[in-house]
Order: structure tokens, then C-alpha cells, then sequence
């Protein structure tokens, strides 16, 4: 019996149930394995108790609580270091906001209205590329 590659693991967090669902399928079929969260509170507990996500995609607008309290309440957090990166999800591309998620810490974000599931599935798989080629040694 061989050993299968670990699959990457990615949280998403959205509050809308479609979105989530679609997305976690969709990630599903693509070889991810996936987790979801319906509000910035699961996802902080979720961070703080699962084991390491390699990628999280967090919804900018929320209730309970919106992605960029959630970014606040991680950051500078022991649990935060256990995860990779997080991207924003965001129906707008709202300049303000975005560049304010990316002072509390998110790497980039993904434009929801704007990305086909094609395209969502190959920018996940280049985040994880470009992870791989920065974190081999030289």
C-alpha cells in the first residue's frame, strides 16, 4: 500500500450557505480537502482548535462577525502561526476594505463576482505553487 499525499487543507468562511457549498465542492472535486465556517466566531474556534489549515478564505461581509473583525482578533494570536495564508473573498472589490484586510494581516483576496469556478480552482492551485516554490530551498 502507498502513502497518498496529504491534501492541502483550506477553510472557508462565508455566511452565505450557497456560496459556501458550492465552493467547498467545487474545491472537493478539485483535490482540496475542505473545511467550512458560517461566521468569523467559528472560524476563530475553528483555528484555534483544528489542525493546521494550509489556506483560509474568509468573506469580507458577515454577520456575528465580518472578516475584518475576525482578521483583528487573530492577529498577533498563537494559534494564527499554525495556518497559512488567508485571502479575502469579497463580492465587491472594494479598495478601502481590501487594503485594510491586508494591514491585518491577509495576503490577497478573490473578487467573487468577478472568478469562474475554473479560475477559482487555478488560483487556489497557484496560491499553494507559489507557497511551494517559496518555501523550497534554494
Amino acid at each position: 500500500m502507498t502513502d497518498q499525499p496529504t491534501k492541502q487543507r483550506i477553510l472557508i468562511v462565508d455566511d452565505d450557505v450557497y456560496n459556501r457549498d458550492f465552493y467547498k465542492e467545487l474545491l472537493i472535486d478539485a483535490g482540496f480537502a475542505i473545511e467550512t465556517a458560517a461566521n468569523g466566531d467559528e472560524c476563530i474556534a475553528r483555528l484555534q482548535s483544528d489542525d493546521p489549515y494550509d489556506l483560509i478564505l474568509l468573506d469580507v461581509v458577515m454577520p456575528v462577525k465580518d472578516g475584518l473583525e475576525t482578521l483583528k482578533e487573530m492577529q498577533n494570536k498563537e494559534y494564527r502561526k499554525r495556518h497559512g495564508p488567508i485571502y479575502m473573498l469579497s463580492a465587491l472589490g472594494q479598495d478601502s476594505v481590501l487594503s485594510e484586510a491586508k494591514l491585518q494581516g491577509s495576503t490577497g483576496y478573490i473578487i467573487k463576482t468577478d472568478i469562474t469556478p475554473e479560475q477559482l480552482v487555478a488560483k487556489i492551485t497557484g496560491i499553494f505553487h507559489d507557497q511551494s516554490k517559496s518555501t523550497k530551498p534554494s
